[in-house]
């Protein structure tokens, strides 16, 4: 008999900005940290068409900013049963990426 898997995931380096806590900033690496259990295959959905298979996705980061996404991890057993969680994340504008308004003189 296999025990029911249970997904579940943390985002490690989110921020808190205006009560927000599932806040990640523009462009930074995001470090996932995968708390699932009785689980064999991960398979990661980002919400912007990328996705991810690793039991710990890496390199992974969000841009453009000032929107939502929803991260979605599903995971199964040998048995081929499953479970999923889903969370949104706003993503920030952050100072590492281009600058948002138009420099003077420049259209």
């Amino acid at each position: 008999t296999f025990t029911k898997p249970i997904a579940s995931f943390k985002i490690n380096n989110t921020v808190e900005i205006n009560h927000n806590r599932n806040t990640i900033m523009e462009l930074w690496t995001v470090d996932f940290q995968n708390n699932s259990i009785n689980a064999d295959t991960y398979y990661w959905d980002f919400g912007d068409g990328k996705y991810s298979t690793d039991k710990i996705p890496a390199d992974v980061f969000f841009a453009p900013c000032q929107r939502t996404v929803t991260i979605s991890l599903t995971v199964k057993n040998r048995a081929g049963e499953t479970s999923s969680i889903s969370q949104d994340y706003s993503i920030q504008c952050s100072k590492m990426g281009q600058p948002h308004s138009p420099v003077s003189g420049q259209y």
